[in-house]
């Protein structure tokens, strides 16, 4: 398989950062590890939505011939 696209990457911090205030604040109610499947739970969609998004490479700029 290739290499992970950079701006997918970046899209996955994003979402990393994201959830990382939902998991806190369930932590205190459910403890780590149910904490962790919940917040899985709610990533899965956005990872789905990630991965199924066909990547948009902008036009190449014409070499100059």
């Amino acid at each position: 398989m290739g290499q992970i696209h950079p701006g997918r990457v970046r899209l996955v911090r994003i979402a990393k950062e994201g959830f990382r205030y939902p998991y806190e604040r369930l932590k205190l109610r459910l403890g780590h590890k149910r904490a962790i499947i919940a917040v899985a739970h709610s990533m899965a969609p956005v990872v789905f939505q990630v991965l199924s998004t066909p990547l948009r490479t902008p036009n190449p700029a014409p070499i100059p011939t």
